[in-house]
């Protein structure tokens, strides 16, 4: 599949749709989200050659964000987790995952599609304040 939405050739995939201010976001592809991606393309009724958007719904159209919502907050009430958890904040963790494991701002912004640096470093401030929570928490004269 290498329409508008979907390009599996240098290791990401382009994802759609747009973020904000119609920033586009390439999205590293690890090899066994690959074959998650290829095993669900094979399985989904509708033929991924004629449609630009990987996830689909029903009808064969793309799912539009209310939709993503809609599916984490059933996963959300059918496990009894936190309110808390929302498409929002999966971007918000793995983006503090990275910077918390040596990820480089400049990659993050990237990858998050920031067109400021600024917007990205607000993910610092709350690797910073982490840091210095377990800092005092396992430093015996802290």
């Amino acid at each position: 599949m290498t329409k508008d939405g979907i390009n599996f050739t240098h290791r990401t995939i382009k994802a759609l749709p747009l973020g904000k201010g119609s920033n586009e976001r390439i999205v590293p592809l690890l090899p066994i989200v690959k074959s998650a991606i290829d095993d669900y393309i094979e399985s989904c009724p509708y033929s991924a050659a004629n449609n630009r958007y990987l996830f689909l719904n029903k009808w064969g159209n793309e799912l539009k964000n209310y939709s993503y919502r809609i599916i984490i907050k059933k996963i959300r009430e059918e496990n009894n987790f936190s309110d808390n958890i929302t498409p929002h904040s999966f971007r918000h963790s793995c983006a503090t995952h990275l910077l918390n494991n040596n990820g480089g701002l400049r990659e993050i912004q990237e990858l998050l599609g920031h067109s400021s640096i600024i917007s990205t470093q607000r993910y610092t401030e709350v690797s910073s304040t982490r840091l210095l929570s377990v800092y005092a928490k396992a430093h015996p004269r802290s």
